[in-house]
């Protein structure tokens, strides 16, 4: 199994606009291959969120983030504070 995760800072106030973004980002991962879950985080202090969304295949994981990826870039273009910082991790997963 494999994790994506992106983060990012919005302004002050961005909760409701990420949490409606989040609702539709869900509908449409989840019909993607190989998708098992997501979970959307946010930090209302630091202004922070961001997702974890785990997935079957290493494949799987990489053809979301370049088709989520380009959707999540264009809803947010001029809108975060700095860059979005993703990333990829194959999931251990401990046998006791």
């Amino acid at each position: 199994m494999y994790a994506s995760t992106t983060m990012f800072n919005m302004p002050p106030g961005a909760r409701p606009k990420m949490e409606e973004l989040a609702d539709k980002m869900l509908v449409g991962m989840r019909q993607m291959p190989g998708f098992v879950s997501i979970t959307f985080v946010m930090d209302e202090e630091a202004n922070e969120y961001g997702g974890f969304a785990l997935w079957e295949t290493k494949e799987n994981a990489e053809a979301a983030m370049k088709q989520t990826g380009a959707k999540l870039d264009e809803a947010l273009a001029g809108k975060t504070i700095g860059p979005l910082r993703r990333g990829m991790y194959e999931v251990y997963e401990p046998k006791a």
